[in-house]
């Protein structure tokens, strides 16, 4: 009978322990999933100062780049494009700054006259938005996201009419600034381990990606939900997705080039969940730890 009791009372005992520790479980648990929600908005705040950072600074691209092509309107040999002239003069220039991929001048009827780059015959570039914008407009215009015919490269182009006496556009000067400086600002931007950048166009297709290993650009983003999310916000915004190597990552993305071209083409970030949330579960493991610990020597009482 005794021996009932005792045994009774020990039930009862642990009972009552596990009880205790059954509400200092859930508050743990509360308090660790409040925390990840609180890194998460910190990570996605970051990714989305960066990401407006990308589309600041190639504001500034766009300006140098309309007083470089006013600048070489005014010289006579660019105005006739006169190959031999034009294309020696292009080609020093290129040396001088990297973050175009060709200087050139186009015809009015939409053939590249003097690049330079070399071409291989003839290069038609008619159909272009930044040459039709700016023959139509006789004004600087931003062309769209295009791989190069000339380059082979992912750039935006710009366009500079020439007006003859009569205001008749004579030719179309055109810079071709190369995406790849992303990677150059992406490597300073002090990211996370694992995080990825990339540029995208309306369609999804990757215009830039970093890191580059030289396989991404021409292809859709690989990233259904992400892209899914893009097309659909049409604006600044979050998600989060798995990637392409199977890495979990927080994304944020913010339309690229500006309000003149927000419709075109956008910039999305992405940082590893497991490095995201890396401070968050080491606080979460050390406090169930001590709460395992707690918990077994009260057991070992009772």
């Amino acid at each position: 009978m005794a021996r009932l009791f005792f045994s009774s009372l020990r039930v009862r005992l642990l009972l009552l322990v596990l009880l205790a520790v059954i509400p200092a479980l859930g508050l743990t648990l509360y308090t660790n999933l409040e925390e990840r929600e609180v890194r998460k908005a910190l990570v996605y705040e970051h990714a989305l100062r960066l990401s407006r950072l990308v589309s600041a600074d190639h504001e500034r691209l766009i300006e140098d780049a309309r007083k470089l092509l006013a600048a070489l309107a005014r010289l006579p040999g660019v105005r006739e494009g006169k190959r031999a002239a034009c294309g020696t003069l292009f080609a020093d220039l290129l040396t001088r700054h990297s973050s175009y991929a060709n200087l050139g001048v186009v015809g009015v009827d939409g053939n590249v006259l003097c690049s330079g780059l070399p071409m291989t015959g003839q290069v038609y570039v008619g159909d272009r938005a930044y040459f039709r914008r700016a023959r139509e407009t006789r004004d600087f215009a931003i062309g769209d996201y295009q791989i190069g015919r000339i380059t082979g490269k992912a750039t935006v182009n710009f366009g500079h009419p020439v007006l003859d006496n009569r205001g008749h556009v004579q030719v179309v000067l055109f810079a071709a600034l190369d995406l790849a400086w992303l990677n150059e600002l992406a490597g300073h931007a002090g990211l996370p381990t694992g995080s990825v950048i990339t540029v995208i166009d309306r369609n999804g297709t990757i215009l830039s990606h970093y890191p580059d290993d030289g396989k991404w650009v021409g292809k859709l983003m690989p990233e259904p939900v992400v892209l899914n999310a893009i097309q659909t916000q049409q604006g600044n915004g979050t998600t989060e997705a798995r990637s392409e190597d199977g890495i979990p990552r927080l994304f944020s993305f913010a339309p690229f080039g500006g309000a003149a071209q927000s419709a075109n083409a956008y910039v999305s970030i992405g940082i590893p969940t497991a490095v995201a949330f890396a401070g968050a579960n080491w606080i979460l493991v050390r406090n169930l730890v001590a709460l395992g610990l707690v918990a077994g020597l009260a057991l070992a009482a009772a």
